[in-house]
């Protein structure tokens, strides 16, 4: 099974420190499509997060996403090399708005940690996550 991926601390505007948001969206760019169909959960600053962690609130759980299968190109190889560009990149945005305003009652940034299921790319191919806020 792939391993979880945790983002590096995103930082937040002063606005919406101040809750001064309608709509929050987690943005997760470059997950690879060429693989299998995969589902993945988003958990806000819970870098321990795992298969086996609740989808509660109270464990910063922000939503779920879907990768399907593009299936690989003729002749292209499914793995992108380590640290290289995912083959087919996708991009998800998922609206988390009220996970985001729980997670920010207690810090100023936010980490997103993204637990795949089984039947992910091994390994779990994200290239960046921001949280866009309007």
């Amino acid at each position: 099974m792939a391993a979880p991926f945790t983002s590096p601390p995103i930082a937040v505007p002063a606005a919406a420190r101040e809750g001064r948001f309608d709509r929050a969206d987690i943005v997760v760019e470059g997950l690879e499509q060429a693989g299998p169909s995969f589902r993945a959960h988003l958990f806000l600053n819970n870098p321990a997060a795992d298969a086996g962690t609740e989808r509660t609130p109270e464990a910063g759980y922000a939503g779920a996403l879907n990768v399907y299968a593009q299936g690989p190109a003729p002749g292209v190889e499914l793995q992108a090399p380590p640290g290289g560009d995912a083959v087919a990149p996708i991009t998800k945005n998922i609206i988390a708005t009220e996970a985001v305003r729980a997670a920010l009652r207690d810090a100023a940034e936010l980490t997103v940690t993204v637990v795949p299921e089984r039947g992910a790319p091994v390994p779990l191919h994200v290239g960046r996550v921001s949280i866009v806020f309007r």
